[in-house]
């Protein structure tokens, strides 16, 4: 049986029109057809096919969650209670589909534990050379992509700036990459700013 919490958020997925998620924002709950004309996307909504695939995704997600917290979790029952239809979760001779169990991240090929939700927390060093110090810092709080529960670390040695961020990514070279990527957006925003330059990584 699912507990409180997964039967909760089993229901607030069924309950939900995934068919012009792609489109627009909705606030949770949404019914297309309850949509007034000013509201109402003008795009073609999906096929049913789609939004069931979009649904299924959504189920994955926080079924990676949930079977993290729990050890009886049982991702096939949460996903039919989130409105998955059956010619995903089961295969045409009436058996469970392991496409179901394979949707979740697992760190053994038997899938019997499974991966932390999220992608693994990396601590990024750069130098960038950047000449005003307090504009780049300002820049550097409003940019996207970094982690929210850790703000970066800027020290200055003159136009030099050594950076410290954190960012969740699958492994250290893609994590490496797109904070050098994010940092330089800022760097390279202030007059006479250069690109940064990467240092090393590390798993927190």
């Amino acid at each position: 049986m699912l507990s409180r919490i997964a039967r909760e958020m089993a229901a607030q997925i069924n309950s939900h029109d995934w068919s012009d998620a792609p489109y627009r924002l909705d606030r949770a709950g949404h019914q297309r057809h309850l949509d007034s004309k000013s509201k109402s996307s003008t795009k073609q909504p999906l096929d049913p096919t789609e939004t069931d695939y979009v649904r299924t995704n959504v189920m994955w997600n926080v079924a990676q969650v949930l079977i993290h917290q729990d050890p009886n979790f049982d991702v096939y029952e949460f996903a039919a209670a989130c409105g998955v239809p059956r010619s995903i979760t089961h295969r045409t001779n009436g058996t469970r589909s392991d496409a179901i169990k394979y949707g979740l991240r697992w760190k053994d090929a038997e899938c019997t534990v499974p991966e932390s939700p999220g992608a693994p927390l990396w601590l990024v060093n750069m130098w960038c050379e950047v000449p005003d110090a307090a504009v780049f810092k300002r820049l550097l709080l409003k940019v996207d992509g970094l982690d929210p529960s850790i703000n970066p670390q800027v020290e200055s040695l003159g136009n030099l700036q050594k950076v410290t961020v954190a960012l969740r990514e699958s492994d250290s070279d893609r994590a490496g990459l797109r904070a050098v990527e994010i940092v330089s957006s800022a760097s390279t925003a202030v007059e006479g700013g250069k690109p940064a330059e990467l240092v090393d990584t590390a798993l927190l």
